[in-house]
């Protein structure tokens, strides 16, 4: 499959270096004014998961790096690179909560506010990050430091599954029976985890009297 015809399968945003609209999405790419002079040839916000893999397709047959970003939250800007694809995951922000089984699937995109609320609904709690607009997914992969964290442990202690696709595009469904290896690594490699993490199987805690987070003024 021709390049062109690979970036015409991505559902989500793609922009190129010198597009209209390239410096502004460069721009949102870190939460706060430390952004380095870092310019990534492609900058696409994927809009479902077949686009992680067309993206990952894409970068193998264009011998482009990959770097990846969810919330933006990394105080080293890791997700801002020269040159090769920076893949926006913060479109996939949808969950799903089973209160019967106290389980969630998240995916990497949902902020961590967000998702608190919601469980609190349902007399659920997860261990929290310090900042309201952290995404989970970024913070699940960099092991989980948060509020709760001297009472429940890391977050990543509570992640029972993730999917992720890998640099060929296969999407794996990853625990401790299946593809433990790949499981192993994505609770706390951050940024230099191998694939791609497109949702996110969690355990979830009966909600406590108290619960430490942080508002939203």
């Amino acid at each position: 499959m021709s390049e062109q015809n690979r970036r015409s399968r991505i559902e989500g945003a793609l922009l190129r270096r010198g597009d209209a609209n390239y410096e502004t999405a460069r721009a949102r790419v870190l939460w706060n004014e430390l952004k380095p002079d870092r310019y990534p040839d492609l900058i696409v916000r994927a809009a479902c998961e077949r686009d992680v893999q067309e993206v990952l397709k894409l970068a193998v047959s264009s011998g482009l790096r990959l770097a990846v970003r969810a919330g933006g939250h990394s105080w080293c800007g890791s997700p801002l690179r020269d040159g090769g694809i920076l893949l926006d995951l913060s479109g996939l922000d949808q969950w799903k909560i089973d209160a019967d089984s106290a389980t969630a699937t998240v995916q990497p995109g949902v902020i961590g506010s967000r998702f608190a609320r919601e469980l609190a609904r349902r007399d659920l709690a997860f261990p929290a990050g310090h900042c309201p607009s952290v995404a989970l997914g970024g913070y699940l992969l960099s092991g989980g430091l948060g509020w709760n964290s001297g009472l429940w442990g890391v977050a990543c202690a509570s992640v029972l599954e993730v999917t992720a696709v890998t640099a060929g595009g296969e999407v794996l469904r990853c625990t401790e029976e299946e593809h433990p290896g790949l499981f192993w690594a994505a609770r706390g490699a951050g940024p230099g985890f191998f694939a791609v993490v497109t949702s996110f199987r969690l355990r979830l805690r009966p909600r406590p009297t108290a619960l430490a987070t942080v508002g939203n003024g």
